[in-house]
C-alpha cells in the first residue's frame, strides 16, 4: 500500500488507479508487501516508511505544486493505463535519488519513475537521390501502373532493332527483287508508328504522348511515300503502271494509309473534321506515286498534275467549313491543326514535282498554277480565324498567313505575263478558288478578290482579241491603257453589277457593288487620258465613245 500511496502521491497513477489496486490486493488476501515490486528495487534511502491514510482527491491537488522541478517536462506526461502499468517491464533499474540541487540533471532519466517519451526530431534533409534513380524508379512505377512487365519491353526493343539491321543488311537484295518493295518497307514503319500512338491512346490513356504520336505518323505519310520512292532515283521508267504487282502494291498500300489516316484524324480531330483531314492529306499524296509515270507521259506539262492535289484540298476544306464554320473552344486547335497537316501534304507534292522538274523553266509555271487553287482556298481558310477575339495571337497568326498566302498567289502574276495562255490560267485557278472560297467560308472580302484576277485577265488581253496583234509584243503599258482596255473595264463592271444584283447575302452584294465601282472608274481614267492621248491607241473602238463615258461619269457624279 506504501507504493501504491507513493506513486499517487507522484501522480504517477490516478487516485481511482489507486483505489483499483488496493481492492485488487485486498482481493488476493495477501499483504501489500508480497507484491513484486512491478518498478524493480527502490533504493533505501528513497523510500519513505511512514504510513499515512489513502490520499484523498483533494490531496492528490494539493501535492501536485509539490513535484519536484527534476520531474516537471515541458509537456504534461500522460497518465498510463492500469494495463499499461501492470506489464512486466524487460529492464529494472535503482531509482536515483531526486536532489534540488542546481547542477544539471542526468543524461538518463531515473527507470523508476515514467518519464514520457521525447520526440526525436526528423532530419529537415530529404534523402538525396540521384537523377538515375529517380528516373528508374519512375519507369518502374509506370510500368506496374499499367501492367507491362520488363521482358515486353526489351521484346519489342530488341524486335525494332533487330528489324533495322534486317533491313539495313538486306537493302540491296530487296531493292533488286522488285521495285516496290523499299516502299512497302516505308509503309510498315509508318504502320507501326501510328500503332505505336493509338496503343498509348487506348491502353495507356496517354492523351499528349499518342497525339504527339500520331501527327508525327500523319506527317511520316507523303514522307514515306517519298522515301520509298526515292530509292529508284530520278529515273522516271522507275514506276511502271503496266506491271500487275505494282499497280496492286499502289492500291493495297493506298487502302491501308487512307484507314491510317482515317483513324488517326478521328483521334485527332473528332468525327466531324475526320473525313476532310483524311481527304486533304490522302489526296495530294496520293498523286505522288504518279508522278514518275505523268513525267514520262506529258514531258514538261507533268507540273499540272498537282491540280488532282488541289482539288482534293478544295473538296476537303468545302466539307469542312459546309459543316462547321463558327467554331468555340478546343475546335479552334483542332481546325488549326488541320489546316497545318493539310497545308505540308500541298507542300511535299509541290517540293517533289519542282524537284523532279527544275530543269525546265516552263514546268515551274504549270506547277505554281496547278497548286494556286490550293493555296487560295488555305490562305482562305487560315484568314478564318482572324475573328476570334478571345485569343489574339491566333487571331493574328491567321491573318498573316492569310495575307501571306493571298500575297503569294497575287505575285504569280508577274511570271504568269509570259503569255496570254499562262495569264488565263492564273486567273481562272485563282478566281475560281476565291469564288469557292467566298461562298463556303461566308467571307464577302473574298468576292472582290475573286473578280480582280478574272478582271485583269479581261483588261490586259483585250488588246490582242481585239486585233491580229501578238500579245507578248506588245508592252505593259499598252495592255492597261487603250481603247479596247477601257472597253473591257467597262464590260466587267457591268457584269459585276447583274451579279451583285443576283447575290442574296448584303455583305457579298455590297462587296460585289464596290468592285464594279472600280473597274467602273478604270475606265472612266483611261477615258480621260484617251482625250489628250493620241488617236492611235483608240484601236477599234470609236472615238464617240468617249463623249458617252466621261459623260455618264458626270451626271452619275
Amino acid at each position: 500500500h506504501r507504493i501504491i500511496s507513493r506513486l499517487a502521491g507522484a501522480m504517477l497513477i490516478s487516485p481511482q488507479q489507486a483505489q483499483e489496486l488496493r481492492r485488487k490486493i485486498d482481493q488476493l488476501g495477501g499483504p501489500a508487501t508480497a507484491l513484486v515490486n512491478p518498478i524493480g528495487p527502490v533504493a533505501e534511502a528513497e523510500i519513505v516508511l511512514e504510513s499515512r491514510p489513502t490520499p484523498t482527491t483533494e490531496h492528490v491537488h494539493a501535492d501536485d505544486t509539490a513535484v519536484p522541478a527534476a520531474i516537471a517536462s515541458p509537456m504534461p506526461p500522460r497518465q498510463q493505463t492500469l494495463d499499461e502499468f501492470l506489464a512486466p517491464r524487460p529492464v529494472t533499474s535503482a531509482m536515483a535519488p531526486v536532489t534540488a540541487s542546481t547542477e544539471e540533471p542526468p543524461s538518463t532519466p531515473p527507470t523508476g519513475l515514467a518519464q514520457p517519451a521525447l520526440a526525436v526530431e526528423p532530419s529537415a534533409r530529404p534523402p538525396v537521390t540521384s537523377a538515375r534513380a529517380s528516373a528508374g524508379k519512375s519507369l518502374a512505377e509506370f510500368l506496374a501502373e499499367h501492367n507491362i512487365r520488363w521482358g515486353e519491353l526489351i521484346a519489342g526493343l530488341l524486335i525494332v532493332v533487330c528489324s533495322i539491321g534486317l533491313v539495313v543488311s538486306l537493302w540491296t537484295t530487296l531493292t533488286q527483287m522488285h521495285r516496290v518493295i523499299p516502299s512497302l518497307i516505308f509503309l510498315g514503319g509508318n504502320a507501326a508508328i501510328f500503332g505505336a500512338g493509338f496503343y498509348t491512346l487506348f491502353r495507356w490513356r496517354l492523351q499528349d504522348s499518342s497525339r504527339a504520336t500520331l501527327v508525327i505518323a500523319t506527317l511520316l505519310v507523303p514522307l514515306g511515300i517519298l522515301a520509298g520512292l526515292s530509292t529508284g532515283g530520278t529515273d522516271t521508267t522507275a514506276v511502271a503502271l503496266d506491271d500487275p504487282i505494282t499497280v496492286l502494291s499502289i492500291l493495297a498500300a493506298g487502302a491501308v494509309y487512307v484507314t491510317l489516316i482515317w483513324q488517326a484524324s478521328r483521334a485527332l480531330v473528332g468525327s466531324s473534321d475526320a473525313l476532310p483531314m483524311t481527304i486533304g492529306v490522302a489526296g495530294p499524296a496520293a498523286v505522288l506515286p504518279f508522278v514518275l509515270a505523268s513525267i514520262r507521259t506529258w514531258q514538261t506539262s507533268a507540273g499540272f498534275v498537282a491540280y488532282a492535289g488541289s482539288i482534293a484540298v478544295v473538296a476537303a476544306l468545302w466539307w469542312m467549313f459546309s459543316r462547321r464554320r463558327e467554331l468555340k473552344g478546343a475546335a479552334t486547335g483542332r481546325r488549326v491543326m488541320t489546316l497545318g497537316i493539310i497545308s505540308f501534304s500541298l507542300a511535299t507534292l509541290a517540293g517533289y514535282l519542282a524537284f523532279m522538274l527544275r530543269t525546265t523553266e516552263s514546268s515551274w509555271l504549270a506547277i505554281a498554277a496547278a497548286t494556286l487553287p490550293g493555296v487560295v482556298m488555305l490562305a482562305a481558310s487560315f484568314g478564318s480565324l482572324s475573328s476570334h477575339s478571345k485569343q489574339p495571337k491566333l487571331a493574328l497568326a491567321g491573318t498573316v498567313l492569310s495575307w501571306f498566302g493571298l500575297l503569294a498567289a497575287g505575285v504569280l502574276i508577274v511570271p504568269m505575263m509570259v503569255s496570254m495562255g499562262w495569264l488565263w490560267i492564273w486567273a481562272v485557278s485563282f478566281s475560281a478558288a476565291a469564288a469557292v472560297a467566298a461562298f463556303v467560308i461566308n467571307r464577302h472580302r473574298w468576292t472582290v478578290v475573286a473578280t480582280l484576277p478574272i478582271g485583269l485577265a479581261v483588261v490586259l488581253s483585250s488588246p490582242a482579241i481585239a486585233s491580229d496583234v501578238i500579245w507578248s509584243e506588245l508592252p505593259v503599258w499598252k495592255r492597261d491603257l487603250g481603247g479596247e482596255p477601257m472597253f473591257a473595264a467597262i464590260a466587267v463592271g457591268l457584269v459585276g453589277l447583274v451579279l451583285s444584283a443576283a447575290m442574296r447575302a448584303a455583305d457579298h452584294r455590297k462587296a460585289m457593288l464596290l468592285s464594279s465601282g472600280g473597274w467602273l472608274s478604270f475606265a472612266t481614267v483611261n477615258a480621260a487620258i484617251l482625250t489628250v492621248a493620241p488617236e492611235s491607241l483608240m484601236g477599234i473602238v470609236p472615238a464617240w465613245v468617249l463623249s458617252v463615258i466621261l459623260g455618264s461619269t458626270a451626271v452619275a457624279a
